[in-house]
């Protein structure tokens, strides 16, 4: 069996976004929770939007917010 514990609609999204994406993780909890994705193109919404609703998901129910990384880190000087 399986060990998976996220609910039969998330696996269903996230097996329709697994071409586009590195990984995903369910974070939080109950109605409170969220679905991280680490796409593997950057500014994929559109592409993840589009697959979405080719699979017959409504986006508008899926609220998307974007995040950055910076690579370049912070630099720390002590006087």
């Amino acid at each position: 069996g399986s060990s998976s514990v996220e609910p039969v609609r998330v696996r269903q999204i996230i097996d329709t976004l697994r071409p586009l994406i590195h990984g995903a993780s369910l974070c939080g909890a109950g109605g409170g929770g969220f679905l991280l994705i680490v796409t593997k193109e950057p500014d994929a919404i559109g592409a993840c939007e589009e697959a979405l609703s080719l699979s017959h998901f409504s986006t508008c129910d899926i609220h998307v917010s974007t995040v950055e990384f910076d690579h370049t880190g912070i630099d720390v000087f002590l006087l």
